[in-house]
């Protein structure tokens, strides 16, 4: 179990907020602080408070505040004119969102006391995997905050983030093993990404995902993903996809000549919206595209290797 940090953000004047909190509130100088008069979460009692509808941190200070009145908003920057009008005094909000406020609104502050923390969590499967893959994932984040690649991150891709200084890196080629490979970014769009070749070739990784996108409005050409149990899985929407090559059938289960990745094995799995695959093959899974919303299937081709001995195979 994770925990996220957030803000509490406040106007002092017209166009000076003030964020306080690790929910972060915000502050402008010390003179706006005076006449605002918020320095703590108890000056927060009978106060005009704002939160994203649906997101509940609101439930981290009900209970220690008196006489406030909650404001819902869809969007977390809608409340940003909310506290310049004055209609709202505070607003809570993830600290993560309000770094990337910041870089648009530069006099927002996070108030130094804590409003809270929300927990969040990662799901795995229920099965012989976990022990291993919990063991992995502490054994990373212990390593990665002794050497300080975690706090270089966070500052680099959270606290610092600039989208005109920030290096965005070229690499052409890329192979991957074994893992699942996550293309995912602070913004989520516009990825071009190509001569991409991931392949798994140990047993006992049955349910894997070899290429898995939470980005939008992005260009995957000429990839290939060889034996994992669903090939690429889009979760996004208006990705293109053009001349990827998915297919499976090298590891057997331990001890068999069962192939073990072709077992529920789904070539493209298009969760997302508006998904558009050219020139595209699913070559040998259970299922060769799984479209779940709409998309848009061109010059694209199915191949069923009858060696494997798949029953009811499903374009």
């Amino acid at each position: 179990m994770r925990k996220r940090s957030f803000s509490i953000i406040v106007c002092a004047l017209l166009t000076i907020s003030v964020i306080f909190g690790t929910v972060g509130i915000a502050f402008a100088d010390e003179a706006p602080k005076a006449k605002n008069g918020l320095s703590k979460l108890e000056d927060l009692n009978g106060k005009n408070l704002g939160v994203q509808t649906g997101v509940l941190y609101e439930d981290l200070i009900k209970d220690d505040l008196e006489g406030e009145e909650w404001y819902y908003y869809k969007m977390p920057n809608d409340m940003i004119p909310a506290l310049e009008s004055n209609k709202i005094d505070a607003y809570l909000i993830e600290e993560v969102g309000y770094y990337a406020q910041r870089y648009q609104h530069p006099e927002l502050i996070r108030m130094e006391e804590s409003p809270g923390y929300c927990d969040f969590a990662v799901i795995v499967g229920n099965n012989d995997k976990q022990d291993r893959l919990f063991a992995e994932i502490q054994e990373f984040i212990a390593a990665k905050k002794a050497d300080g690649w975690l706090d270089s991150l966070y500052d680099y891709w959270v606290k610092n983030w600039d989208p005109n200084t920030c290096e965005i890196k070229t690499i052409p080629e890329t192979t991957g093993e074994n893992g699942t490979v996550i293309i995912a970014i602070e913004g989520g769009y516009e990825i071009i990404a190509n001569t991409l070749y991931f392949i798994c070739n140990l047993p006992g990784l049955a349910g894997n995902v070899g290429l898995l996108t939470y980005i939008g409005d992005s260009h995957f050409t000429d990839i290939v993903v060889v034996d994992y149990t669903t090939g690429i899985r889009d979760m996004k929407w208006s990705n293109r996809y053009t001349r990827c090559h998915v297919w499976g059938g090298i590891v057997k289960k331990a001890g068999t000549n069962e192939p073990e990745m072709l077992e529920n094995s789904v070539a493209f799995d298009l969760c997302g919206s508006d998904a558009v695959l050219t020139d595209c093959y699913a070559d040998t899974a259970m299922t060769g595209f799984w479209v779940r919303r709409d998309a848009r299937i061109f010059n694209c081709g199915y191949f069923n290797n009858w060696r494997f001995k798949m029953d009811n195979p499903t374009v």
